[in-house]
């Protein structure tokens, strides 16, 4: 199978920019639910807007082809999204959290017995651990939406011509 390069250069950036975004946004306490369902759907319209622009490059549609090209462009997307997101959310536990979270240990540094105190130090690789997991947790997940936005776009589009531009 040969997959078009450029569509899964313009879908996957197109994809990672709207996945950001979404993330960015689900910051926003009431907003991040709706903003995490969003995230689904983008996935698969990762995969659907790769099939969509291979038919506008002139080429015939493939439900395989494009479920394969909509992987890849979901995952790379995935990919991008995640660190962005893994830097963001970094940045605000170093500001917001970090700061609220040593102030308040601070305060119960006696009250605190040994133990617990010290998972409570240990905790904090955890957190690192956290966002590489999510990373590839995400990679997998996203990949199999856009294979899925893919394949189903590409079923619905088997009986029309491609439309070169």
């Amino acid at each position: 199978m040969n997959l078009d390069t450029n569509s899964l250069l313009k879908a996957g950036g197109i994809g990672a920019g709207v996945v950001v975004v979404l993330n960015l946004l689900g910051i926003i306490p009431l907003v991040g639910v709706v903003c995490c369902c969003l995230v689904i759907l983008a996935y698969g319209g990762i995969g659907a807007g790769y099939g969509y622009f291979t038919m506008q490059e002139g080429n015939a549609a493939d439900p395989g082809q494009f479920a394969l090209g909509g992987a890849i462009a979901a995952a790379a997307a995935s990919i991008v999204a995640g660190i962005v997101n893994a830097i963001v959310q970094l940045i605000l536990s170093a500001i917001g959290v970090g700061v609220s979270s040593a102030a308040a240990l601070s305060q119960l540094e006696g009250q605190l017995p040994p133990e617990v105190a010290s998972q409570l130090a240990a905790s904090a690789g955890v957190g690192i651990v956290g966002v590489f997991v999510g990373i590839c947790v995400g990679f997998f997940v996203a990949a199999a939406l856009g294979a899925i936005g893919g394949a189903i776009y590409g079923s619905t589009q088997q009986n029309k011509a491609p439309t070169a531009v």
